[in-house]
């Protein structure tokens, strides 16, 4: 007989199911991710977070499955209860709506984890890893989405797309009509498929909204996707090893551009694409770029620094002045 442990949606979507014995290995432990989602929806529920702390989660074994299916019982009942007095009615105020950055962040983590079984093998994929991804990456997008303009009739291109986390996050968060993300090398496009189903459980689960986005294995270099770049009025581009001249070409008629990299390493690329620029000539490099006045650069190594702080971050415009 399979021992299952089951959590009710607050938005009444189908329930989180977990298999008994929960993992414990790998970089997840179900029964710590079962406890921080009811907190989560407390945060979104405040009338449920008394109940919660001194009756749902007031004392449990993890290691016992009679413990974890009551505690998971009662929250179940409170949840419930919650729902029962809002049938027939509207939805609360927190279904159907985007979620906070900080549930989000959560959500794209539990995606993360429950997507990307080996990270070993992204290894050639720095920001995919899972330290990261969870400790500096979103910050990292988070603070691109609130500097860099959107409108809502924008179409979000992220090339070389790896798993997808990018994505998924600006499609939860970005002032963009959809997202679009699509990535050649096999072993991320094969995670991107789970991180797509699992983000959408999850969200679905939470009760939140997300603009439309699609993840897609293929090569942005074809006719048909050089016709999509050339409408979008975002793109994002995490490897300069995409970096080509047809592509660059390309981003003249983009409304922004975005490399997640050094400025330094960003300026040394166009270099061999543009035989004239060198390092520490900035005025020979801002003529070449006098028809790219909206590339810059986010320079991740800002986010390894100890107790960063982020209002301090600049956009690198590379045709001008600091977007900040």
């Amino acid at each position: 007989m399979v021992l299952e442990l089951r959590l009710h949606s607050p938005a009444g979507a189908e329930p989180l199911i977990y298999s008994w014995p929960l993992l414990k290995s790998d970089g997840r432990d179900e029964a710590a991710e079962i406890v921080e989602t009811i907190r989560w929806v407390c945060a979104d529920f405040p009338e449920l977070k008394l109940a919660v702390e001194n009756y749902v989660l007031r004392e449990f074994d993890q290691s016992s499955f009679d413990s974890m299916s009551k505690l998971c019982e009662r929250y179940n009942r409170a949840i419930d209860g919650i729902l029962q007095l809002w049938k027939g009615c509207a939805p609360p105020a927190c279904i159907n709506v985007p979620p906070s950055q900080e549930l989000l962040r959560y959500i794209i983590q539990q995606v993360y984890s429950h997507s990307v079984k080996d990270p070993d093998k992204l290894n050639d994929y720095e920001p995919f890893s899972p330290e990261v991804y969870g400790e500096t990456s979103f910050e990292l997008i988070a603070q691109m989405i609130k500097e860099v303009p959107m409108s809502p009739n924008d179409l979000f291109i992220d090339l070389g797309s790896g798993v997808g986390q990018v994505v998924l996050q600006v499609a939860a968060s970005g002032n963009v009509k959809e997202c679009y993300g699509i990535e050649k090398a096999e072993i991320p496009a094969k995670y991107a498929e789970d991180m797509d189903r699992e983000f959408r459980k999850w969200m679905r689960w939470f009760g939140k909204t997300h603009k439309p986005y699609k993840l897609e294995k293929g090569d942005f270099l074809t006719n048909k996707m050089r016709e999509k770049i050339q409408s979008a009025g975002y793109v994002i581009i995490q490897s300069l090893q995409h970096l080509k001249p047809i592509l660059v070409q390309l981003f003249c008629s983009v409304g922004w551009v975005c490399f997640i990299c050094p400025k330094h390493n960003l300026v040394c690329a166009l270099g061999d694409i543009y035989p004239t620029v060198r390092m520490g000539s900035s005025n020979t490099l801002f003529r070449v770029l006098r028809f790219f006045p909206r590339l810059f650069a986010l320079d991740i190594r800002f986010f390894a620094r100890p107790n960063k702080d982020l209002s301090h971050l600049s956009l690198h415009r590379l045709g001008g002045s600091c977007l900040d």
